[in-house]
């Protein structure tokens, strides 16, 4: 049987600050001074240049939760 790709995954939860929407939690955990972070499409492409693909989507009442994952190493 060959290999199975295996995967790492990324949650990212957000929230309003300064009339945006950034990052504030990574893997349910907190970013500090989350907000003074880029916007999240900034935050995306950058994750996009890291080898993170996005794979899912979810609105929630007043955040949003990105699901990335990325094949490991």
């Amino acid at each position: 049987m060959p290999d199975m790709q295996k995967w790492e995954y990324l949650f990212v939860g957000t929230g309003a600050a300064n009339n945006k929407v950034v990052p504030y939690t990574l893997n349910g955990k907190p970013i500090k001074n989350w907000k003074s972070n880029k916007p999240i499409y900034e935050y995306i492409q950058w994750l996009g240049e890291q080898g993170w693909e996005l794979v899912s989507f979810t609105q929630l009442l007043t955040n949003q939760i990105y699901t990335f994952k990325r094949p490991k190493e």
